[in-house]
């Protein structure tokens, strides 16, 4: 959304995200543009040419990781396309991040919840901490709404280097349609925005936003470009409608707050039945996932997903076992959806007014969306 205001406004804006869904040239985009194959390719064998170099001078002890690769391209992107300013998406954590080398303007932290623990802490305590580590002595600093927990480590690190921390407000007034999306205003007198992008999330997601773009004024954005970019947003493979009648959505909820959301703005539809096909990583919390997403469907299909650190359906299905609701097990996903965004999976029936969410894991929404793109 940010990303979206900023691009509208006039800037140069570059946008670094991760993971891709189809191809890596997602993750690197200047206004709405990413960059093209030809590009990136050249960068990364200027960035691996450049490491070879270092290693053989001792300069560095090994070459890149594939994330680290990626993010030095898109620095390199940026500044030889004159970025006027980026919104860096953090890939993992924050504190031992690759794209916390820079030194922001602003750093934003949206909601906090359980995931990668083996990387950043059991504890959201320990997460936060991590978290945190986007923070600068005297840069602005914004977070959504935490938990007592995670608002209190945050409060901690902020004060222990002197970041000036806030937690913007609530949006005084929102209203949600019948689609499951949020129409949002600030204030009595201000223009309704209408949230392109689904769920009540969303809502407190575009409260960081307008504080953002509040702090960011000097940037030459105002209250129609704010409203023009926000409404004009995508944010592919987030509760995405792909297809109508009977409805699929496409989610990569991988963490039981994620799974809660979805949850939520299922059972906010006047649809019936619900169908949920699932497949995730092995190292995700499988059995909380299941047990905030499963109830909100009539049936769920599990299914495989490409990927060395998938959960195979048979795993899910040992967890999952006792949360009385049917599953089904099929691990060709084109033996569900496809060709295009159309059911396909006869053991289960699902007329025009039903809904299907397919979801778990957004390696298993990047395959879905090859299919729904009659590509796969």
């Amino acid at each position: 959304m940010l990303h979206s205001v900023l691009t509208s406004t006039g800037l140069n804006a570059g946008l670094y995200t991760s993971p891709h869904l189809v191809d890596v040239t997602e993750r690197i985009r200047m206004k709405n543009s990413d960059i093209d194959h030809a590009a990136l390719s050249a960068l990364l064998d200027e960035i691996e040419d450049a490491s070879e170099a270092l290693l053989r001078a001792g300069e560095i002890e090994r070459q890149p990781t594939y994330f680290e690769a990626v993010t030095i391209a898109a620095f390199l992107y940026f500044k030889r396309s004159r970025c006027d300013i980026a919104v860096l998406e953090v890939g993992m954590g924050g504190r031992f991040d690759a794209t916390n080398v820079v030194d922001p303007i602003l750093s934003v932290i949206t909601s906090i919840s359980h995931d990668h623990e083996d990387y950043l802490g059991s504890s959201l305590a320990e997460i936060a901490s991590e978290k945190a580590g986007i923070m600068r002595a005297g840069i602005p600093a914004i977070s959504a709404e935490q938990s007592a927990e995670v608002a209190g480590e945050l409060r901690r690190q902020a004060a222990a280097i002197g970041a000036p921390l806030e937690f913007p407000p609530p949006l005084p007034e929102c209203a949600c349609g019948p689609d499951g999306r949020y129409s949002v205003r600030a204030d009595a007198s201000a223009p309704w925005i209408g949230l392109p992008l689904a769920g009540a999330h969303q809502v407190s997601n575009a409260a960081l936003v307008l504080d953002a773009c509040r702090r960011l004024g000097a940037f030459g954005i105002n209250s129609s470009t704010v409203r023009a970019g926000i409404e004009s947003c995508s944010w592919p493979g987030r509760l995405e409608l792909v297809a109508r009648a009977p409805d699929i959505y496409l989610d990569g909820c991988h963490n039981p707050a994620g799974a809660a959301t979805a949850a939520t703005f299922t059972k906010s539809l006047d649809r019936s039945p619900r169908v949920l096909v699932f497949g995730c990583m092995k190292d995700k919390k499988i059995r909380m996932i299941a047990e905030a997403l499963f109830p909100a469907f009539d049936a769920v299909v599990l299914t495989a997903v490409r990927n060395p650190r998938a959960a195979p359906p048979e795993m899910i299905e040992e967890i999952t076992r006792d949360l009385a609701v049917p599953c089904s097990i099929e691990p060709d996903l084109p033996r569900i959806i496809g060709p295009g965004p159309t059911w396909r999976y006869q053991q289960i029936a699902v007329p025009p007014g039903g809904l299907i969410m397919i979801s778990g894991s957004l390696y298993l929404v990047g395959a879905a969306k090859l299919i729904a793109a009659g590509a796969g």
